[in-house]
């Protein structure tokens, strides 16, 4: 008898700057494993069009990245028809940014109607959220202990690039873990050179997974 659900946890994949080859590894992987859940950690969508940071010039507009996501989302609800996304920094930039235009929500379309998502995918609407034997969060700390600390339990994370591995802690005399899950992102992407060069190649490319006994394990995708 299992004592937890077998769960997939997906990287942020910000689309349209993913690797199609990474969801297709992914999904490879997953007809084996058969996890009863599939999470992506956050940063579904880049929305490079809306970042307040300095843009390139020659960098896709928003009508063009929304259709590039399109034909992506399509491939990708084939392979995972329920997926389960967590909100990331990137996916409420268009929520940022009708704020600051004193535009109210109500009058805002969502990302998944607008790139024609299937309905069995759902947002997460809380911050974090109990999966089992971890908390998944899109992860707002600068490194896993910190995490570790903030929810003295088990997590999850992606938002750290450059990340993908296990740490373990003890707290409270327990032991805890903290799996970050990397990205599936593309590195060499316009929209992801936001700072010196070099620390983009070190992005890892990789998901996470839980297996039935509540074990993390992390798996390395092509990069």
């Amino acid at each position: 008898m299992k004592k937890y659900p077998r769960n997939l946890y997906l990287s942020d994949p910000h689309l349209p700057y993913t690797r199609m080859d990474n969801w297709e590894e992914a999904y490879e992987f997953n007809r084996k494993f058969k996890a009863d859940n599939v999470f992506s950690t956050g940063d579904f969508a880049d929305q490079y069009a809306l970042s307040r940071f300095p843009k390139a010039t020659n960098a896709d507009n928003g009508r063009v990245e929304v259709l590039k996501c399109i034909p992506q989302v399509k491939r990708i609800a084939k392979m995972f028809p329920n997926l389960k996304i967590m909100r990331g920094n990137h996916d409420i930039r268009i929520n940022k940014r009708a704020s600051d235009a004193g535009i109210d929500g109500v009058w805002v379309r969502d990302f998944m109607d607008i790139v024609g998502a299937p309905k069995t995918w759902e947002w997460l609407q809380s911050d974090y959220v109990k999966t089992g034997p971890a908390i998944l969060t899109h992860g707002f700390l600068s490194n896993r202990e910190k995490h570790a600390l903030w929810f003295n339990d088990n997590v999850v994370h992606g938002h750290l690039h450059a990340k993908l591995g296990i740490e373990y802690f003890r707290r409270d005399k327990k032991q805890i873990w903290v799996m970050c899950v990397g990205a599936m992102a593309d590195k060499n992407a316009m929209a992801l050179q936001y700072g010196p060069l070099q620390k983009f190649t070190t992005m890892t490319n990789g998901f996470g997974y839980t297996d039935e006994e509540g074990r993390p394990h992390v798996y390395s995708l092509k990069g």
